[in-house]
């Protein structure tokens, strides 16, 4: 909870391109580190989801990771070219 109620905040001074581009790339090889590590077995273990604490288990879990990503990367893309939009042609 700590680390989201920091994501508002653009920083001082706010973060370059590559220190997001860092910080991205490491919060995916730490993602597909834990599901390398992420046993067959336990698969079907009882978990909960979300502030509601609703119940699910490890596969509705990465489910739920799978849609929160595909979200996010659909919001990056927006940004990207919101931001691309507002430049000045390169000649």
């Amino acid at each position: 909870m700590r680390v989201l109620a920091g994501e508002g905040q653009p920083g001082d001074p706010p973060a370059d391109a590559a220190t997001l581009i860092a910080a991205v790339q490491r919060a995916i090889a730490d993602t597909l580190e834990g599901l390398r590590n992420t046993s067959p077995a336990d698969l079907f273990t009882v978990r909960t989801v979300g502030r509601q604490a609703l119940p699910t288990n490890v596969v509705g879990l990465l489910f739920h990771l799978a849609e929160h990503t595909q979200r996010h990367t659909g919001q990056v893309i927006t940004t990207a070219k919101i931001v691309r939009a507002g430049r000045a042609p390169h000649d």
